[in-house]
């Protein structure tokens, strides 16, 4: 699986998370519909990584349960405030405090949903996916659930 992820995360490999994403859909649709979410947002990469990388695995994996379930990805709702350093070689407690206060969200006035189907391609020690739950709490949101492709062995 790590190799798969790995492979998705370049622009040519963006069928493959397409693929992963049809799988993590059949697995899960049933506590994914049962949670009812109202909208999908993709766990953010900061602007400056955009412009290296066109393609983005939490980005595709939304598009494609939007589809499935027939309701909006908000994209633009939760954004990176800051650029922080690489999780990939810090330990669980690093990762908590790299990315506390990293988000901030972009919720239009009056569309704050109750339910966000937060979508991230590997969960490892959960830092990011935390992070990223609290600041949508921030705003209002009622519950969060996650939905990954992977999880990773936190260190």
């Amino acid at each position: 699986m790590r190799g798969a992820i790995l492979a998705g995360k370049k622009s040519e490999g963006q069928p493959l998370i397409t693929a992963l994403t049809e799988i993590l859909w059949q697995r899960e649709r049933e506590q994914i519909q049962t949670f009812d979410p109202e909208v999908i947002i993709a766990v953010p990469r900061h602007w400056s990584k955009e412009l290296q990388h066109l393609d983005y695995a939490p980005h595709s994996m939304a598009r494609v349960l939007g589809k499935r379930m027939n309701i909006p990805v908000c994209t633009n709702w939760l954004k990176r405030s800051a650029r922080r350093k690489d999780q990939v070689k810090l330990k669980a407690t690093e990762r908590r405090i790299n990315l506390k206060g990293a988000f901030r969200t972009k919720i239009p006035a009056g569309r704050t949903p109750s339910r966000v189907l937060l979508v991230d391609d590997v969960l490892t020690t959960g830092a990011t996916a935390n992070e990223s739950a609290a600041t949508l709490k921030k705003a209002d949101v009622q519950q969060v659930l996650v939905a990954v492709l992977a999880r990773g062995l936190g260190t």
